[in-house]
């Protein structure tokens, strides 16, 4: 009997493949069964999955169709050729969805190399504000799809995130020049259990870039700490994020402990659409429920010197 080796890779279905290609699961099946460029493995009991080698396949010949190749053409190409094909587009048209999952075949195969240049081009082509939000955003909504049917792993995403963490950190260091001394010095952090630093480093970027020395916790454990702090030096703008899907109870309670331990304007951005309908907000809490709207932190406000 001969073994199929790469059939011992991540598993998923036609369904999940629609979901993270965009194509329909009526398009692969005609695709894999008129041209062959799909290939299911099948497990003991005969059901049919995919595997990380097929999406990744999928995923380069979902670009080429985007970009006017013919499915006839596409199948008579070599795994190489194809790959090539989509390098060179992506490289011309710089368009953020073949980015995207480019940056994805790049970390599934922890291409540190690559994930950089992309990053680093399309932030010299478009700056990294833009870059944050039509790419980086995204892409993190792209991981946590990926993850979830375990088409990534942990170990992948953390890689990722470092990297995007490590150029934010870069960005945030060159912007030390730009200190406005009369301007007020914001908090910014993220609470338990937020775990992503992505968000709150990109906005402390833009506070730095618009002249605001504000002070960074990264992620703080203890409402006990945070006190502490405030206690000690006044604040007129407190800023928070976060990413999780739900605003759960345990963060409703620290909001409104927050809110009553201090007077300054706190600001909640939130990554995703929550419903918070049902949750009264304190009256000096702010939530900004579109992080594109980052620029609600450095308008109409006024600057002054913080104790």
């Amino acid at each position: 009997m001969t073994l199929n080796f790469k059939c011992y890779m991540g598993k998923f279905s036609i369904k999940d493949l629609e979901k993270l290609s965009g194509i329909k699961a009526h398009t692969i099946r005609i695709w894999e069964k008129r041209y062959g460029l799909i290939q299911p493995c099948r497990t003991t009991s005969n059901i049919r999955y995919y595997n990380d080698q097929e999406l990744r396949r999928l995923l380069n010949i979902s670009i080429l169709v985007r970009h006017g190749f013919k499915i006839s053409q596409i199948a008579k190409l070599s795994e190489n050729e194809i790959g090539e094909k989509v390098l060179m587009l992506s490289q011309q048209s710089g368009k953020a969805d073949d980015v995207i999952e480019n940056m994805i075949v790049s970390i599934m195969e922890y291409d540190e190399e690559n994930i950089e240049r992309y990053l680093l081009n399309h932030i010299l082509k478009y700056g990294l504000e833009e870059t944050f939000i039509k790419l980086i955003i995204p892409l993190q909504n792209r991981l946590d799809i990926l993850l979830q049917t375990n088409t990534l792993s942990i170990p992948q995403v953390k890689f990722a995130y470092y990297l995007i963490r490590q150029r934010l950190i870069v960005a945030i260091d060159s912007q030390r020049e730009k200190y406005n001394p009369s301007a007020d010095r914001p908090l910014v952090f993220i609470f338990e259990p937020e775990k992503n630093e992505i968000w709150p480093l990109f906005l402390q970027y833009i506070l730095r870039k618009n002249g605001f020395p504000s002070l960074y916790l990264g992620r703080v454990a203890s409402f006990s700490d945070l006190e502490k702090l405030i206690e000690q030096k006044t604040f007129h703008r407190i800023i928070t994020s976060l990413s999780l899907p739900i605003i759960t109870e345990s963060f409703q309670n620290f909001l409104v402990k927050l809110a009553q331990l201090t007077t300054a304007d706190i600001y909640l951005f939130l990554i995703h659409s929550i419903d918070y309908s049902d949750f009264s907000f304190p009256s000096n809490i702010r939530v900004i429920d579109s992080f594109s709207n980052y620029s609600l932190l450095i308008g109409n406000v006024q600057t002054v010197q913080a104790t």
